[in-house]
């Protein structure tokens, strides 16, 4: 596979939905009351490709929905960064670098 990078055309904007789902936790075999519930979040962000085909991305990840199994912390925003490596293997840098929460 050969990449050919227009002059100009190497930064590109997203917009991405993404969710997470978590169960009920449980302590001592019973159930936390105020634990588990669904976030979905809307995140805008941009890619930039420096060198084929490396591409470095970031994204604040803004809650857009909130369901939560009693009263739990929840974030105001986060921000993810990442790299694909010419595998397209993501590397293991923590996805999750800032995240500020309200009690």
């Amino acid at each position: 596979m050969d990449y050919v990078l227009l002059p100009g055309r190497n930064l590109f904007l997203l917009l991405e939905l993404n969710g997470v789902s978590t169960a009920r936790a449980e302590r001592a075999g019973q159930t936390v009351r105020n634990s588990g519930g669904h976030l979905l979040f809307l995140s805008p962000g941009i890619q930039y490709l420096p060198i084929p085909p490396l591409i470095l991305e970031g994204s604040v990840q803004v809650p857009i929905y909130r369901d939560f199994n009693g009263r739990q912390l929840a974030p105001d925003y986060s921000v993810a960064r990442s790299a694909i490596s010419p595998n397209a293997i993501k590397t293991p840098w923590p996805a999750w670098i800032c995240a500020r929460s309200r009690s």
